[in-house]
């Protein structure tokens, strides 16, 4: 089934891991794919080998915290393909450290490489969607905007603007048929994770996952497939959280649940 056949989407943060995945599962589904990503080298050989022809996808080098770098890639991507029906913010940082080790310019880059440029990308993208008609956008959050993080603060605050933005994005943009739509991701195994963690898995880290797994990029990337399409036409606001059940459990009833009768199944 191509559902994507005739959108054109721009997908932030495509040079690897959770980006680079999002892009493969657009282009399955038919969807024209504009990779960006500030790591050029990295984000064209991603797109060469997702579409050796350049048919159905190209990458362009993207500053997405500069309002030119942004207008500049929607202008080549209309350009290109005409028109623009979705733009994906998947871009982000993490990583910077705890209370003690971040410094203001941590705290600063990480809201305005996570917030700040998913308003800079929206006001871009804002003309050409508008146009399309019938058009969506699919912001990544975290599942960490709603918890605490000890070892990350920064993260976990700049993912929280991003949901704050979203709810009031959301409600302005319904009128012109623009569905944006949130994703809160859990632990998925990308690069930005192993430069935290290593190679560890959540059990090591006393995180329960009620599925049972590490979330993949895979798992993501399937959900903007669904945002992005006319499935998902009466979605507007939507906050779909893709971790396995994280978020659900409480580490402490889990521990509870292990050394007691109430967890037995047998």
């Amino acid at each position: 089934m191509h559902e994507l056949d005739g959108k054109v989407t721009i997908i932030t943060g495509a040079a690897g891991g959770q980006g680079a995945a999002e892009a493969k599962a657009l282009l399955a589904h038919g969807a024209q794919v504009v990779l960006t990503d500030i790591k050029a080298d990295e984000v064209r050989e991603v797109a060469r080998r997702l579409d050796p022809s350049g048919r159905m996808a190209f990458a362009l080098t993207h500053d997405i915290r500069k309002e030119e770098s942004w207008a500049s890639v929607v202008r080549e991507t209309l350009d290109r393909f005409g028109s623009l029906s979705t733009l994906v913010n998947n871009a982000a940082i993490g990583g910077r450290g705890s209370l003690d080790k971040l410094t203001l310019e941590d705290w600063n880059e990480m809201m305005t490489t996570n917030a700040t440029s998913v308003f800079i990308g929206v006001k871009a993208c804002l003309a050409a969607l508008r146009a399309h008609g019938n058009a969506a956008i699919v912001n990544i959050s975290s599942a960490l905007s709603g918890l605490g993080a000890a070892f990350d603060p920064g993260y976990g605050a700049s993912k929280g603007a991003v949901r704050a933005a979203s709810r009031s994005m959301a409600l302005y943009l319904a009128r012109d048929g623009i569905r944006l739509n949130t994703i809160y991701p859990g632990m998925i195994r990308t690069h930005m994770f192993d430069r935290l963690f290593g190679a560890r898995e959540p059990s090591e880290l006393d995180v329960p996952i009620p599925i049972g797994r590490m979330g993949t990029p895979e798992d993501v990337a399937d959900v903007v497939v669904f945002l992005a399409s006319d499935a998902a036409r009466y979605v507007v606001g939507a906050e779909i959280v893709v971790d396995g059940g994280e978020s659900l459990a409480s580490y402490s009833a889990t521990e509870i649940e292990k050394r007691s009768s109430i967890g037995d199944r047998r």
